[in-house]
């Protein structure tokens, strides 16, 4: 046997099959006078007003892929839970059992559900995040090492902004950062023609990753605001429930734990997790490479880590970042995979940096790399 409908009773049918279909975001089946008829993945919901409502009903429980997620986005709808997500039970195989309760528009109980797989890889995202950088960080300094000069700077640091030459046209900037483009327009072409990005090619693909990376050039700082699933999902190695719960939603003592001594950070306590975390539009991260960074860039980014959330540094240092990793050759293959391995390690996202992509090459058409 299958279950094939559930009845729910209510005071307003009108309010209630709104609420359920705008903020909860159930299939409408059709509403016939006080009844109104929801798709549940297979199972009917009804609602019903005849009668009124009947408060010793049982509660309805809404089984959800990411109950994090979940939460957050009906908490932006108005939607009042009693609680936050939480572990309500782990059984012998490591899945665990995850629930919250929330209020309908008469203040009656519904919760979401969410079962846990735990995470058969031993690695976590840190270890990707350390490898690269550590990558980058041996590349500057070996590059460092066959300057003839034995050091120097790869972009003076007061080079006047009036003779950067116009690489990227304001349109192509436009149609890729929106409201961003003006602020960036003058450190994106510093950044182009200090490490060789202009050809279309180079061009398109740098805004495309850059702009994925940082949510359209607005998120120049790591958000490290995780609940408890999503460090358990992210760190696997480094949280178990426990741990989870006692660091849930306090960014700065997460970053202070997954950060700490790797990439030339200190322990846990000395703050360089939280420090050197992610900054600019390719999120550098750590203390050595923001040393690196900063020796290659002429400013003092370990004593003034806060640079790398401006515009000019967060361009520059993504250019320098690009250089080290040798992205440009990748670009000149159009190879979209590549290049998305080169900037983030793996392919993340992938989807939509194509889609960026896709709008920086539509753009030129029109508005070209003036290279």
């Amino acid at each position: 046997m299958k279950l094939a409908q559930v009845a729910r009773t209510v005071n307003d049918i009108a309010r209630s099959e709104e609420w359920y279909r705008s903020v909860l975001g159930l299939r409408h089946l059709y509403t016939y006078g006080p009844l109104a008829f929801f798709d549940l993945d297979g199972t009917r919901l009804m609602l019903s007003a005849e009668g009124g409502a009947n408060d010793g009903e049982s509660i309805l429980y809404f089984e959800v892929a990411d109950i994090e997620a979940t939460h957050r986005e009906l908490l932006s709808r108005g939607v009042v839970f009693r609680d936050a997500p939480r572990l309500i039970h782990r059984h012998e195989d490591g899945v665990e059992e995850w629930m919250t309760f929330f209020e309908d528009p008469e203040g009656r109980l519904l919760a979401l559900a969410a079962r846990v797989a735990p995470q058969a890889t031993a690695s976590d995202r840190t270890d990707a995040v350390a490898e690269r950088m550590d990558d980058v960080v041996a590349g500057a300094e070996a590059e460092l090492q066959r300057r003839e000069s034995g050091g120097g700077s790869l972009v003076a640091p007061g080079a006047a902004e009036s003779t950067t030459p116009h690489v990227i046209s304001d349109e192509v900037l436009a149609a890729v950062l929106a409201d961003q483009a003006a602020a960036f327009a003058e450190p994106l072409n510093e950044t182009c023609t200090a490490f060789d990005i202009t050809t279309p090619l180079r061009v398109a693909h740098f805004l495309a990753q850059t702009a994925h990376e940082s949510a359209g050039y607005t998120a120049l700082v790591e958000n490290l605001n995780y609940g408890a699933p999503g460090l358990l999902a992210t760190w696997p190695k480094r949280f178990d429930a426990e741990r989870a719960a006692a660091y849930a939603r306090q960014p700065e003592k997460i970053a202070n734990y997954v950060y700490a001594d790797r990439m030339g950070n200190g322990p846990e306590a000395s703050g360089d997790g939280w420090r050197f975390r992610g900054r600019g539009i390719l999120q550098l991260t750590g203390r050595a490479t923001y040393r690196a960074a900063g020796e290659a860039l002429g400013f003092d980014l370990e004593a003034e880590p806060d640079l790398l959330a401006t515009p000019r540094l967060a361009a520059l240092a993504a250019g320098w970042y690009w250089a080290a990793r040798g992205i440009n050759a990748l670009c000149d293959r159009d190879d979209v995979i590549a290049v998305t391995e080169a900037v983030n390690g793996g392919r993340n996202g992938l989807e939509h940096r194509v889609e960026l992509l896709g709008l920086a090459k539509a753009a030129m058409q029109s508005g070209d790399v003036r290279a």
